[in-house]
């Protein structure tokens, strides 16, 4: 009868453990989108600003390109 006590125990605190593991490895899994999702708004962030920045040296080349042929 005591080991079955000691069985049912170690059981208990085996299933107790899994579920903290279980648990963290959701939070983990959680957290890892959360990064993920911060490097693709970064990504896109930084892409935008390039394009931004290579439309206006763009509009600078044209600009002046109109000027000489103008005048």
């Amino acid at each position: 009868m005591k080991k079955s006590f000691i069985k049912k125990n170690a059981v208990s605190k085996a299933e107790k453990e899994v579920e903290v593991a279980r648990i963290e490895l959701m939070e983990a899994h959680k957290d890892r989108k959360v990064m993920e999702k911060l490097k693709e708004k970064e990504y896109t962030f930084t892409m935008d600003q390039e394009k931004q920045e290579e439309q206006k040296q763009l509009d600078e080349m044209a600009t002046l390109s109109f000027g000489k042929s103008f005048y």
